[in-house]
């Protein structure tokens, strides 16, 4: 963390007992990917870890998220997440009109 921390912003992170704290349960949590997950957190350019100044603690939260997104090599932004939900939205409604024309179909036939 601190040297991909180093890289992006030009300066060494604060260290205190939080942020070793945090960094602790980072590792505890993601073992021996933390490093490059951690590498690949900094890299990110996700509005929320940016206004945040890529903070530990966002490291932290989203530690499993970051997990994935680092070995599927697929980042989730908002946009894409919109995306996704809307597509599952057109699939329940495509599957609730199925039902509905099944259920008239099974009515007129009786």
């Amino acid at each position: 963390y601190a040297n991909a921390y180093a890289t992006r912003y030009g300066v060494e992170p604060l260290r205190n007992a939080s942020v070793n704290g945090k960094v602790s349960q980072i590792v505890a949590r993601l073992g021996e990917h933390a490093p490059a997950v951690a590498e690949f957190f900094l890299g990110s350019n996700a509005a929320f870890y940016v206004q945040r100044g890529h903070a530990v603690g966002a490291l932290l939260a989203d530690a499993e998220k970051l997990y994935t997104e680092w070995a599927t090599g697929r980042r989730t932004t908002a946009a894409s997440a919109r995306q996704s939900e809307q597509t599952q939205t057109n699939f329940d409604n495509a599957a609730q009109a199925a039902a509905m024309l099944r259920a008239r179909r099974e009515g007129k036939g009786a």
